[in-house]
C-alpha cells in the first residue's frame, strides 16, 4: 500500500535537508502515536511505502492530496490518505472523487468541556470538523467509547477502532524502587483541570499523612499563537501543600521523548472526570506508565480496564470516591507491591508495542481499501 500520514496541521513541516524518514522527532503526542509509529513501522516492518507528510495540499487540477515529506520528497500516488487536523471537507471530497481513499484519525470527541482553554475555539470548529469526518471514507480511533461515539451518528462513514502503540526501546529502563514513593501527575490545567477534582478532595490530606511529595509534569503557559493562556499551579489547584510539589515545565512531545520528564515518580495519578471528553481518551498515560516502569492509579476508565494493569478507585467514572483512591494509593506505598505491579506492566505493555501492533494498522487499512474498491 502507498499511505500518506499527513502531520501538516499538527506539527512543523520537516526541513528540506532531512535525509532520512526519522531524522526529526515529532513536536505532538498525537504525531508521534497515531502517525509517525503506524508510518515508520508499516514500511520498515510491513515493506509498504508510507510516507509521513511535514506539508499537505491540494493538485489544483485533480484534487489529489499531494504531501512533501522528509528530504523534500513529493508524494502525489498515495493510495491512502491519513489525516488528523483539519482538511476542510470539499479538499476530502475532491481528492476521494479523484481516487485517493481518505481516513479520519480522531483521539478525542468533537467536544470539550467548558473549562478547557480550548472550547471556544473547538466549539467554533465543531461544524467543520465534522464535517470533514463525514466526508472521509473511513474513522479510525483509538477508544472503543469513541468507536460507539462516532458510529451512533448516521453520517459517520465507517469506524474503526485501532488502539495506541508504544515503542518500548525509546523510554528505556526503569528506575529502581524506592522506600517512600513520590508521587506524580502529568498534564495541563489548562486542558484537564476538571480531573484535578478527582483529588481535590484528599489529596492533600494524603501527602501530609504519609509525608510524601508530589510531581507535577505539565506546569506553565500553553496555547497555540493568539490564544496562550498561564494556568494557577497543580498545588492551588488540587488543594496540597506547595512546598510538596515540584513543578515541571509542559513540553513539546519531541523534547519529552528526550527529557523524561517523570524521572523520581514512583506512581503516576490518572484521574478523569465523567464527561464524553474523559470517556473518549485512550489509557496512553497508563500506556507510557508501564512502558517506564511507573506504577499507577487510575480513574475506573473503560480503556484502563481493558489494559489490565495498575489499581483502580472505584467502580466506573461516576462512581470513584475518595475512599476508593486512597485505598488503591495505599497499597502502593508498599515496595513489593508497586515492585509486583512493575512487573505485570510490562509483562501487560510488550504485546502493545509498534513491532506487534503495526499489523493492526495493515490490517485496518487494507480493509478500508479493498471496501473503498468494493464499493466503486
Amino acid at each position: 500500500m502507498r499511505i500518506l500520514f499527513d502531520a501538516s496541521a499538527l506539527d512543523r513541516p520537516a526541513v528540506a535537508d532531512d535525509a532520512v524518514e526519522d531524522a526529526r522527532l515529532p513536536e505532538s503526542a498525537p504525531v508521534h502515536y497515531r502517525l509517525a509509529l503506524p508510518c515508520d513501522a508499516l514500511r520498515i516492518l510491513g515493506g509498504h511505502d508510507a510516507v509521513l507528510a511535514g506539508r499537505l495540499r491540494s493538485d489544483p487540477a485533480s484534487g489529489r492530496l499531494v504531501g512533501e515529506g522528509p528530504g523534500g520528497r513529493i508524494v502525489e500516488d498515495a493510495e491512502i490518505v491519513v489525516l488528523q487536523g483539519f482538511v476542510p471537507a470539499e479538499r476530502v471530497l475532491r481528492a476521494r472523487r479523484a481516487g485517493q481513499v481518505v481516513v479520519c484519525d480522531v483521539t478525542d470527541t468533537p467536544e470539550v468541556p467548558e473549562t478547557s482553554m480550548y472550547y471556544p475555539l473547538v466549539e467554533a470548529m465543531r461544524p467543520a470538523v465534522l464535517a470533514m469526518y463525514h466526508a472521509a471514507d473511513a474513522l479510525t480511533v483509538s477508544s472503543a467509547y469513541l468507536e460507539r461515539y462516532f458510529a451512533a451518528s448516521r453520517a459517520c462513514p465507517p469506524v474503526h477502532l485501532v488502539r495506541n502503540a508504544v515503542a518500548l526501546e525509546r523510554w528505556g529502563p526503569g528506575e529502581p524502587i524506592r522506600t517512600r514513593p513520590t508521587i506524580g501527575w502529568c498534564g495541563t490545567l489548562l486542558e484537564r483541570a476538571d480531573d484535578l477534582a478527582v483529588l481535590r478532595p484528599w489529596l492533600g490530606a494524603f501527602v501530609e499523612r504519609h509525608d510524601l511529595h508530589v510531581v507535577h509534569v505539565g506546569d506553565g503557559a500553553m496555547g497555540v499563537p493568539g490564544w496562550v493562556r498561564t494556568p494557577p499551579s497543580f498545588a492551588e489547584a488540587a488543594h496540597v501543600d506547595p512546598g510538596r510539589v515540584e513543578r515541571r515545565a509542559v513540553r513539546a512531545f519531541a523534547d519529552y521523548l528526550v527529557t523524561r520528564p517523570w524521572h523520581g515518580i514512583d506512581v503516576q495519578l490518572v484521574p478523569l472526570t465523567d464527561h464524553h471528553y474523559s470517556r473518549g481518551k485512550s489509557c496512553l498515560k497508563g500506556l507510557e506508565s508501564a512502558a517506564q516502569g511507573i506504577p499507577f492509579v487510575a480513574s475506573p476508565h473503560e480503556e484502563y480496564r481493558w489494559l489490565g494493569c495498575g489499581h483502580l478507585a472505584g467502580s466506573d467514572l461516576a462512581h470513584q470516591p475518595a475512599a476508593a483512591w486512597i485505598a488503591a494509593l495505599e497499597r502502593t506505598l508498599d515496595p513489593a507491591e508497586r515492585r509486583t505491579m512493575v512487573e505485570r506492566a510490562r509483562a501487560r505493555v510488550a504485546s502493545e508495542d509498534i513491532s506487534v501492533r503495526w499489523r493492526d494498522w495493515e490490517r485496518t487499512y487494507a480493509t478500508i481499501l479493498r471496501e473503498r474498491r468494493g464499493a466503486r
